[in-house]
């Protein structure tokens, strides 16, 4: 195997660097990276902003359904009492004893 000098094969780089110049670049690197994160200061990431987004729109679509006006249907007592009615006196009576007692209907 052959000696090899490295410098004598090596060619003088053409770039030259300012002196301190990498001993500076922490101090500049993280400066600029305070400015940009002054900058983003504002920045919300994609799904804070979907989440606020959907947040108004519930909102927006709760409050106007709290707003609506009241429907014209019935509670369902009216058709109840009409169908009552409608019933023979033998059949009222035998309902209204048989539940008189019931736990649920007398909470």
């Amino acid at each position: 195997m052959t000696d090899f000098d490295f410098e004598k094969r090596t060619v003088p780089s053409p770039y030259t660097v300012p002196d301190g110049f990498f001993e500076r670049m922490e101090e500049r690197v993280a400066a600029s990276v305070a400015v940009r994160r002054r900058e983003r200061a504002g920045y919300l990431p994609p799904r804070l902003r979907y989440a606020a987004a959907a947040a108004v729109a519930a909102l927006v679509v709760g409050t106007a359904a709290l707003f609506q006006p009241a429907s014209e249907a019935s509670d369902g007592y009216d058709e109840i009492a009409r169908l009552f009615q409608q019933m023979s006196p033998d059949d009222q009576n035998s309902m209204l004893d048989s539940y008189s007692d019931d736990v649920f209907i007398n909470y």
